[in-house]
């Protein structure tokens, strides 16, 4: 990824591995992401970060949107929602709406970060205001 970093006019990028978890990319870093000034879009999926995580992400002052998978931590979500006002993120949250299979198995939520459960709404409703109370107080922890 370093040779990005040259790319100073670079307004939207995507950096995915295949479509099939078995085929994931890796990247060292997104650290070099944080020299694209101008970039406005990005997109990450199917993505395994060795080193930082997404926290280089929130380097990108421009970036109004950011579309990546529920791969990582549930910090460095936090950490960018506090980081990162102005960018929209479905990730941005506690929770995430799902559909699909997962609400023909009674899921309709999903619960933000790395190995964490998918629930059911109305029968979950507790497990789930303590993610959402979990995640305020990371948010928190990261304001600026």
């Amino acid at each position: 990824m370093s040779p990005l970093s040259a790319l100073q006019e670079l307004r939207a990028f995507e950096f995915s591995g295949a479509p099939s978890l078995s085929n994931i990319n890796t990247a060292r870093s997104l650290e070099p992401l944080a020299a694209l000034n101008r970039l406005e879009e990005l997109r990450l999926t199917n993505l395994k970060v060795e080193e930082d995580g997404l926290r280089p992400v929130a380097k990108c002052r421009g970036l109004k949107r950011l579309s990546v998978a529920n791969t990582f931590d549930t910090e460095d979500y936090a950490y960018l929602a506090a980081r990162m006002p102005n960018t929209v993120c479905r990730h941005f949250n506690a929770t995430v709406r799902v559909q699909g299979d997962a609400i023909k198995r009674g899921s309709d939520t999903m619960v933000v970060g790395r190995r964490k459960p998918f629930l059911n709404s109305r029968e979950d409703a507790g497990r789930i205001a303590m993610y959402e109370a979990a995640f305020a107080k990371l948010k928190a922890n990261h304001s600026v």
